[in-house]
């Protein structure tokens, strides 16, 4: 699970780091997309509280989250 949140850190970051507005993020792990659209909770380990949080960041800035 880790490595899917930091795929999914990572790939909008880098496109946006590259000047790519307009970008649809797709994910095969209903697991990782319900953790993003939940948030953190006190319940999740540590690594993957971090991770949601900068995801949801990155996402919040760049308004690519529905």
């Amino acid at each position: 699970m880790v490595a899917k949140l930091f795929a999914v850190r990572e790939g909008p970051n880098l496109a946006w780091e590259k000047g790519f507005r307009h970008v649809i993020l797709e994910s095969d792990s209903m697991i990782g997309v319900q953790l993003l659209k939940q948030g953190t909770n006190a319940w999740q380990p540590l690594s993957y509280v971090h991770l949601i949080s900068d995801c949801l960041t990155l996402l919040e800035k760049t308004r690519w989250f529905n």
